[in-house]
């Protein structure tokens, strides 16, 4: 099972970086107001939920391989690998990456049609315009820094206490 704080624990140097950029960013914001929003159409049917899940989790996976292509080019920079060893690398997270991307992509669109089906509102994908592959990525990469955001202050929360 995937879990958000396993992943915060694996890429924290690359976490900190893509939190710190976009934390005040108002389109975090409205990410997270349209998930939110996605999630309460998904709650009591269990195939939305089940969809929705598998939506959050695949954000969560294509910010992970973002996160690998970041750390990839920090070890690039610091001349910690050859020019072999980094095409190598670049290929293997690039074929990873695609598929997850796909994925990703899938998965919005999979539940948008879904929650169509069950006749709930359907425009919460129109923003990112037609064949706009870029537009789901950052999506899913905000929706997972939004969780990161989340989980921290839940634990500063817990340290309070």
């Amino acid at each position: 099972m995937f879990s958000i704080d396993k992943f915060i624990k694996n890429n924290q140097e690359s976490i900190n970086d893509l939190v710190e950029s976009q934390k005040l960013s108002p389109e975090i914001q409205k990410v997270k107001e349209m998930f939110d929003e996605v999630k309460v159409d998904c709650l009591g049917n269990e195939q939305l939920e089940k969809y929705f899940e598998e939506l959050v989790i695949n954000c969560y996976r294509y910010t992970e391989i973002i996160c690998d292509f970041n750390q990839l080019f920090k070890d690039c920079a610091h001349q910690e690998l050859s020019a072999e060893e980094y095409k190598q690398r670049f290929s293997d997270i690039d074929q990873t990456r695609n598929r997850i991307h796909n994925a990703t992509i899938d998965s919005f669109n999979i539940l948008a049609r879904l929650l169509f089906k069950n006749g709930k509102k359907n425009n919460w994908l129109d923003s990112f315009g037609k064949d706009n592959r870029i537009a789901y990525g950052n999506c899913a990469i905000k929706k997972t820094i939004v969780d990161i955001i989340e989980f921290n202050n839940k634990d500063k929360g817990k340290e309070n206490e």
